[in-house]
């Protein structure tokens, strides 16, 4: 029996305790800190989660987020220490550092101080929800539901069915994506036809110009070799005169040595002899 009254006993402790573990839009911030208090924003994070129960008490630096009347709002101790265990010495001059809180439409300005010296300012209203009615930058449903309304692309899957497909959710996640992948293979099947209408008429019109095509070809092959052929032959028969000039050249100029060597009173087996050592 008593083990009986404590089990209802914790049941009814952990069911009061589930209002303390309901998610929330939480805003992370992170930063790249140098040990000259140099400071470089990276990005802003959010998401639904829980407020972080174990942060610090004190620390030489500090968070601040103001409102627009730079009234404190919110205060984060950051846990500052130049120095990883996996680097020779440990010593570094960097530090990468994420800072968590509730996400609050009052701040407005973001100071990072540094045993109590201010190093670092940013504008975080223009960042996260600057009202223009447009969803940009680090806007998203959750900080600034009026420029990124139910869904935006903003990076955020809100989940909401509100017959809006939004374009950050997986496919299963957002009810009213259903209709939307329905619509869309519908759509992509049109498509795929619609395609392989194109490229059929694009390979009968192929076809056809290879129908024209193929006769000029072997028109333009024909008259080519037989321009070839011509050009061969009057190459020849120049060639062929060439050797006949020269060999009637030869023969007046053999008949005139010839006579020159009559008129020199020599006979003919001298003239005969002097031809063959000539050639």
């Amino acid at each position: 029996m008593k083990s009986i009254i404590k089990f209802l006993i914790i049941a009814i402790l952990f069911i009061l305790n589930i209002h303390f573990v309901i998610a929330e839009p939480i805003c992370e911030f992170d930063f790249f800190i140098y040990k000259n208090d140099t400071v470089q924003f990276h990005k802003i994070n959010s998401y639904n989660g829980r407020e972080d129960t174990n942060e610090l008490k004190q620390s030489d630096y500090t968070l601040l987020f103001l409102d627009s009347a730079n009234n404190i709002v919110d205060k984060i101790y950051l846990p500052v220490i130049f120095y990883v265990f996996d680097v020779p010495d440990g010593d570094v001059d960097s530090i990468p550092l994420s800072a968590r809180k509730p996400c609050n439409s009052k701040w407005d300005t973001m100071n990072m101080l540094h045993n109590d010296k201010i190093i670092f300012t940013l504008n975080i209203k223009n960042l996260m929800c600057n009202e223009d009615r447009i969803c940009n930058s680090y806007e998203t449903y959750l900080t600034c539901p009026n420029d990124c309304p139910s869904g935006s692309k903003d990076g955020w899957c809100d989940n909401q069915n509100d017959d809006i497909c939004d374009p950050d959710c997986i496919a299963d996640t957002d009810s009213d994506c259903k209709e939307y992948i329905q619509s869309g293979v519908a759509k992509s099947i049109e498509e795929s036809k619609q395609q392989t209408k194109e490229e059929t008429k694009k390979s009968k019109l192929n076809i056809n110009w290879l129908y024209i095509s193929l006769p000029l070809i072997l028109i333009f092959g024909l008259l080519t070799f037989i321009e070839i052929k011509r050009r061969k032959s009057h190459k020849e028969i120049m060639q062929t005169r060439q050797q006949q000039n020269i060999s009637a050249l030869r023969n007046y100029v053999k008949e005139q040595i010839r006579d020159a060597l009559i008129k020199n009173n020599y006979n003919n087996q001298e003239i005969e002899e002097i031809f063959r050592r000539l050639e």
